[in-house]
Protein backbone atom coordinates (compact mmCIF):
# COMPACT_ATOMS: atom_id res chain seq x y z
CA UNK A 1 0.00 0.00 0.00
CA UNK A 2 1.23 3.75 -0.49
CA UNK A 3 -0.99 4.99 2.18
CA UNK A 4 -1.45 4.30 4.97
CA UNK A 5 1.63 2.37 6.01
CA UNK A 6 3.66 3.10 9.00
CA UNK A 7 5.53 5.16 7.18
CA UNK A 8 3.02 7.55 5.80
CA UNK A 9 1.70 7.91 9.40
CA UNK A 10 4.63 8.40 10.99
CA UNK A 11 5.33 10.80 8.38
CA UNK A 12 1.98 12.49 8.55
CA UNK A 13 3.15 13.17 12.21
CA UNK A 14 6.63 13.69 11.71
CA UNK A 15 5.88 16.66 9.25
CA UNK A 16 2.89 17.95 11.02
CA UNK A 17 5.48 19.91 12.10
CA UNK A 18 7.98 20.13 9.86
CA UNK A 19 6.99 21.14 6.62
CA UNK A 20 6.53 24.01 4.49
CA UNK A 21 3.89 25.54 2.27
CA UNK A 22 3.81 29.04 1.51
CA UNK A 23 1.45 28.98 -1.10
CA UNK A 24 -1.75 27.36 0.64
CA UNK A 25 -4.11 29.43 3.43
CA UNK A 26 -4.06 27.03 6.26
CA UNK A 27 -0.24 27.10 7.76
CA UNK A 28 1.46 27.36 11.71
CA UNK A 29 4.77 29.37 11.24
CA UNK A 30 7.31 27.11 13.11
CA UNK A 31 11.29 27.86 13.80
CA UNK A 32 13.68 25.76 11.70
CA UNK A 33 16.39 23.51 13.36
CA UNK A 34 16.70 20.27 15.09
CA UNK A 35 13.59 19.20 15.99
CA UNK A 36 12.57 16.00 18.47
CA UNK A 37 9.19 14.41 18.04
CA UNK A 38 7.81 11.88 20.14
CA UNK A 39 5.28 9.65 18.71
CA UNK A 40 2.20 7.43 20.39
CA UNK A 41 0.57 5.13 18.86
CA UNK A 42 -2.22 2.95 20.00
CA UNK A 43 -4.72 0.20 17.96
CA UNK A 44 -2.01 -0.85 15.36
CA UNK A 45 -1.11 -4.03 16.47
CA UNK A 46 -3.62 -5.69 14.63
CA UNK A 47 -2.65 -3.83 11.69
CA UNK A 48 1.21 -3.40 11.86
CA UNK A 49 2.52 -4.54 14.97
CA UNK A 50 3.89 -1.38 16.00
CA UNK A 51 1.86 0.10 18.83
CA UNK A 52 4.17 1.97 21.33
CA UNK A 53 6.49 5.21 21.61
CA UNK A 54 9.06 6.11 19.11
CA UNK A 55 11.47 9.02 19.37
CA UNK A 56 12.91 10.79 16.60
CA UNK A 57 15.09 13.45 15.40
CA UNK A 58 14.76 15.37 12.54
CA UNK A 59 17.05 18.70 10.65
CA UNK A 60 13.72 21.24 9.97
CA UNK A 61 14.57 24.06 6.95
CA UNK A 62 11.15 25.09 6.36
CA UNK A 63 9.39 27.97 8.69
CA UNK A 64 5.64 26.51 8.34
CA UNK A 65 3.29 23.98 8.67
CA UNK A 66 0.86 22.59 6.22
CA UNK A 67 -1.38 19.88 5.36
CA UNK A 68 -1.80 19.72 1.71
CA UNK A 69 1.84 20.30 1.18
CA UNK A 70 2.93 17.23 3.06
CA UNK A 71 0.12 14.98 1.69
CA UNK A 72 1.44 16.25 -1.69
CA UNK A 73 3.43 12.70 -2.54
CA UNK A 74 0.15 10.54 -1.17
CA UNK A 75 -1.81 10.15 -4.97
CA UNK A 76 -4.82 8.34 -3.74
CA UNK A 77 -5.62 10.46 -0.89
CA UNK A 78 -7.37 14.36 -1.01
CA UNK A 79 -7.31 17.04 2.11
CA UNK A 80 -10.76 17.57 2.92
CA UNK A 81 -10.45 19.95 5.61
CA UNK A 82 -7.58 22.16 6.39
CA UNK A 83 -8.41 24.96 8.99
CA UNK A 84 -6.08 27.54 11.25
CA UNK A 85 -7.58 28.43 14.25
CA UNK A 86 -5.52 31.02 16.60
CA UNK A 87 -1.92 28.37 16.73
CA UNK A 88 -3.78 25.23 15.74
CA UNK A 89 -4.41 23.42 12.71
CA UNK A 90 -6.91 21.21 12.13
CA UNK A 91 -6.97 18.70 9.03
CA UNK A 92 -9.20 16.00 7.29
CA UNK A 93 -8.14 13.61 4.92
CA UNK A 94 -9.29 10.59 2.90
CA UNK A 95 -7.80 7.57 0.73
CA UNK A 96 -8.54 5.14 -1.13
CA UNK A 97 -5.87 2.61 -2.53
CA UNK A 98 -5.91 -0.93 -3.54
CA UNK A 99 -10.10 -0.53 -2.57
CA UNK A 100 -9.00 0.01 1.04
CA UNK A 101 -10.87 3.13 1.96
CA UNK A 102 -9.01 5.31 4.68
CA UNK A 103 -10.12 8.60 6.65
CA UNK A 104 -8.01 10.87 9.14
CA UNK A 105 -8.84 13.28 11.18
CA UNK A 106 -6.83 15.52 13.14
CA UNK A 107 -5.06 18.52 15.01
CA UNK A 108 -2.13 19.73 15.40
CA UNK A 109 -0.85 22.83 17.87
CA UNK A 110 2.48 24.44 17.42
CA UNK A 111 4.06 27.83 19.03
CA UNK A 112 7.08 28.38 17.05
CA UNK A 113 9.56 26.24 19.35
CA UNK A 114 7.18 23.38 20.45
CA UNK A 115 4.09 21.42 19.18
CA UNK A 116 1.67 18.52 19.67
CA UNK A 117 -0.60 16.91 17.58
CA UNK A 118 -3.32 14.02 17.28
CA UNK A 119 -5.01 11.72 14.73
CA UNK A 120 -7.86 9.45 14.74
CA UNK A 121 -7.79 6.74 11.39
CA UNK A 122 -10.14 4.08 10.44
CA UNK A 123 -9.07 2.07 7.66
CA UNK A 124 -11.80 -0.15 6.10
CA UNK A 125 -10.72 -3.49 4.08
CA UNK A 126 -13.73 -5.48 2.68
CA UNK A 127 -16.35 -5.00 5.62
CA UNK A 128 -13.95 -4.48 8.24
CA UNK A 129 -12.36 -1.89 9.99
CA UNK A 130 -9.66 -1.00 12.00
CA UNK A 131 -8.90 1.89 13.83
CA UNK A 132 -5.96 3.60 15.52
CA UNK A 133 -5.08 6.79 17.26
CA UNK A 134 -1.42 8.96 17.29
CA UNK A 135 -0.55 11.26 19.45
CA UNK A 136 2.93 13.21 19.29
CA UNK A 137 4.61 15.65 20.57
CA UNK A 138 7.91 18.09 19.62
CA UNK A 139 9.91 20.12 20.33
CA UNK A 140 13.11 22.09 19.02
CA UNK A 141 16.13 20.91 20.53
CA UNK A 142 18.79 23.68 18.90
CA UNK A 143 20.20 24.46 15.32
CA UNK A 144 20.91 21.30 13.12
Amino acid sequence: MTMPTLKSVKLIALTALTLSGAVMAAELPIKPGMWETTTTTSGMAALMGKDGTETTQECVKERSINTKEFMQNADDCKVTQDKVSGNTLSFAMECTTRGIATTAKGEVTSDGDTGKGKMEMTMNMGGQKQSFSMSWTAKRVGDC
